[in-house]
């Protein structure tokens, strides 16, 4: 009788870890930031700064009260932070950013069990915490422009060239769609 073997496909055996898959995806991430920053200037840098950095101290907050390893050096608190502060407007008050993702990290993903185990995505409650915090409407310049613009049935005003490098407005993370792609070839 053969035994079975039961892995994670594509391979038997790789030299991966935690780590070097966190830090691939953070890489991939890099462009679409480069990206908004190139499109939103600097205030989306410091949206990005703030958020990855209230997401670490989220996580090496809970994990020093609950007395847990910390587990920073993995990179999943940069990679919740990136993702947060996609889903924000480039309009948000950069304290705004830092404590949604903080709160987000140690209410969402550290007390619920730690990483993989998070009822719902920390990202995701980053945006809802972001959206309760924040005085910017949900209808301003700042969530999915074309959609609210459809929705409302104004012209629609698409130019090809601003659509693919991003200069329009909208969350931080659909700021470029060629910056996407740029991370999506990293992958």
């Amino acid at each position: 009788m053969s035994q079975i073997l039961f892995v994670s496909p594509p391979h038997l055996r790789a030299n991966d870890s935690a780590f070097k898959r966190m830090l691939i995806w953070n890489v991939s991430l890099l462009p679409i930031a480069l990206g908004a920053v190139a499109a939103f200037g600097g205030t989306a840098f410091l949206i990005f700064f703030f958020a990855i950095t209230g997401s670490a101290l989220g996580e090496i907050f809970v994990r020093s009260i609950l007395k847990r390893k910390w587990a920073l050096p993995d990179g999943k608190a940069v990679y919740i932070g990136f993702l947060s502060s996609f889903l924000f407007s480039p309009y948000l008050s950069p304290w705004v950013s830092f404590w949604s993702a903080f709160l987000a990290t140690a209410l969402s993903q550290e007390c619920f069990g730690g990483k993989g185990a998070s009822i719902f995505h920390p990202a995701l409650v980053a945006f809802a915490l972001s959206q309760i915090f924040s005085s910017v409407s949900p209808a301003a310049p700042s969530g999915n422009a074309f959609l609210f613009q459809m929705a409302e049935q104004t012209d629609l005003h698409v130019n090809a060239g601003d659509f693919l490098w991003g200069a329009r407005s909208g969350a931080l993370g659909e700021a470029s769609v060629l910056m996407t792609l740029a991370g999506g070839v990293i992958l």
